[in-house]
């Protein structure tokens, strides 16, 4: 696939390597000539210095013949311009990254096919939803949700009151289906056999119906409360998203929101009536222990710089929150996040990315997530009419040790497989995958009659 990519910062950078990775044809357009630089130093792709809203600049790069572009600068009208224009001159699709609600309120079909746009991600908006479903599953450091909301992933961390450790997966008797998909271990990732154990610090990821997680947790003897206070550090755009979210969603909820600059607080004040607006610092011990931070079930730090948002969650850890989570744009910081105790990071920045590859996929893939510490991904997959894979049983396509079919959904049945199992054309199947296994995987279920 030929592709356009608008933007060299840090989420066109992790567009390219991951495109480039697969071996698609990438070219990369940005005015930051040393931008440029970079990305070509290190990855295999083509580079325009220019302004992608000129048709020139574009022509350079050979839009005409070009499948996709991406315009994801930092600038809302450049991406959209960019798009409109590369529409004009022939590129077959194409996808915005949209910050500004104001911009990224026109996502109706119509206005988008007007603007020249298949696809518009507001990165706020993606991040304060990926939060509020860490926020209703507190326990969770993730949670995710496949076949249309009817089957869902939590990883959960176990402790040594969990009632199952030291037990063989296989002779555990699960009070409704359930697949341990992996186990985190000492830094170490496990895709489990039947003869595997949960160990007490385990962190295990689950798949299970939507309608049977609780119960599960409940078998595991892990820790389940509603959270009923949460605080915001920071009236962002991810802030505001956030606060709107929970009140649309929990509103019995108390949602408190810190944010230091007046007259933002008086534009948030006017659109969050359900939410109690503070003009004041999250970093003011005095503010947070007046406004009972150790009644905080969850504390967010979703300000736009990293350094802050990090020291805004120890601190109310230290003041007695009971789970953190920060937005982090930077990847610097990813390795010491859970050393210094920080519950959860969400960044923009990849769940950007993975909206967009999975727009990229979206003829073989509905769903994709990736792992902050790039040790796995799950990916949902279609399989095509007709797919080589289709009425082969599980034994007979030897999938590779380092991938997991977790499960099948079949219309209205949901399959934990089993080796005699077979893949119907149709079928959505849920696999976690080490990163080394995800081309054979997807060849195994997507490649179709008559394929190369």
């Amino acid at each position: 696939m030929k592709l356009v990519i608008v933007g060299a910062g840090k989420v066109g950078y992790s567009l390219a390597a991951n495109l480039c990775g697969e071996g698609h044809d990438v070219t990369v357009i940005d005015s930051n000539r040393r931008r440029l630089d970079i990305l070509e130093a290190h990855l295999n792709l083509s580079v325009i210095e220019g302004n992608a809203a000129k048709l020139d600049t574009l022509r350079q790069a050979d839009i005409g013949n070009t499948d996709l572009l991406i315009a994801v600068t930092e600038k809302d009208e450049l991406n959209m311009v960019a798009c409109f224009v590369a529409k004009s001159a022939g590129v077959k699709s194409a996808v915005a990254r949209v910050r500004t609600p104001g911009f990224s309120d026109f996502d109706d079909a119509v206005r988008l096919d007007a603007l020249g746009i298949d696809m518009l991600i507001n990165p706020e908006r993606v991040t304060a939803l990926e939060i509020a479903k860490l926020i209703e599953y507190p326990e969770a450091n993730y949670v995710g949700y496949f076949g249309g909301g009817q089957v869902q992933m939590l990883e959960l961390k176990l402790d040594g009151s969990c009632t199952n450790l030291d037990i063989p997966l296989m002779e555990i008797q699960n009070p409704a289906p359930c697949i341990c998909v992996a186990i985190e271990r000492k830094g170490e990732l496990l895709i489990p056999r039947g003869d595997a154990c949960f160990r007490a610090q385990d962190e295990v990821l689950l798949l299970a119906n939507t309608k049977d997680m609780r119960e599960i947790e409940r078998f595991l003897n892990v820790p389940v409360k509603q959270p009923k206070q949460v605080m915001i550090a920071g009236g962002s755009l991810c802030g505001y998203h956030l606060a709107k979210r929970l009140a649309q969603c929990r509103p019995g909820m108390t949602v408190k929101l810190f944010e230091r600059d007046r007259s933002r607080c008086d534009e948030l004040a006017n659109e969050l009536q359900d939410t109690m607006i503070f003009n004041g610092s999250a970093s003011d011990i005095s503010l947070l222990e007046e406004e009972n931070i150790a009644d905080c079930d969850v504390f967010v730090a979703a300000g736009e710089d990293d350094k802050e948002n990090l020291f805004d969650c120890l601190l109310a850890k230290k003041l007695g929150a009971k789970k953190t989570i920060a937005q982090i744009r930077g990847s610097e910081y990813a390795h010491i996040i859970e050393q210094v105790g920080i519950d959860r990071v969400v960044s923009p920045n990849r769940l950007t990315t993975d909206g967009i590859l999975r727009f990229i996929s979206r003829s073989r893939i509905l769903s994709l997530t990736r792992f902050d510490d790039s040790l796995g991904q799950i990916t949902e997959y279609r399989v095509p009419e007709n797919a080589v894979s289709a009425g082969k049983m599980l034994m007979e396509l030897n999938f590779p040790r380092r991938a997991l079919v977790c499960m099948i959904i079949r219309g209205d049945r949901h399959l934990i497989p089993q080796g005699a199992d077979t893949i119907e054309a149709c079928d959505t199947v849920i696999v976690f995958s080490l990163p080394e296994a995800l081309h054979e995987v997807e060849e195994l279920l997507t490649k179709v009659e008559g394929e190369n």
